[in-house]
């Protein structure tokens, strides 16, 4: 399944209760685009996140930081 983020960087279809099942997922980050669209260059064409949820309805919120050129997840480390 597809979804874009919407004004406010939620995902809410993605979760929707609708398509909500346990398992692992893969987020994929289009950050290229997103640079290009910016007339910026990066080497970074998408960043890949993978999560597992065990309970179906759960909230789920993932901030991921980045730039043209370094990503870092929430806590500051570089991933």
């Amino acid at each position: 399944m597809c979804s874009v983020t919407d004004g406010s960087g939620k995902a809410s279809e993605l979760f929707s209760s609708k398509h909500q099942r346990t398992g692992t997922y893969r987020l994929r980050f289009e950050t290229g685009e997103y640079f290009v669209r910016c007339g910026m260059e990066t080497p970074y064409p998408y960043i890949d996140v993978s999560i597992s949820s065990t309970v179906v309805c759960a909230p789920v919120m993932l901030n991921v930081l980045f730039s043209s050129n370094s990503e870092k997840s929430t806590d500051g480390t570089k991933i």
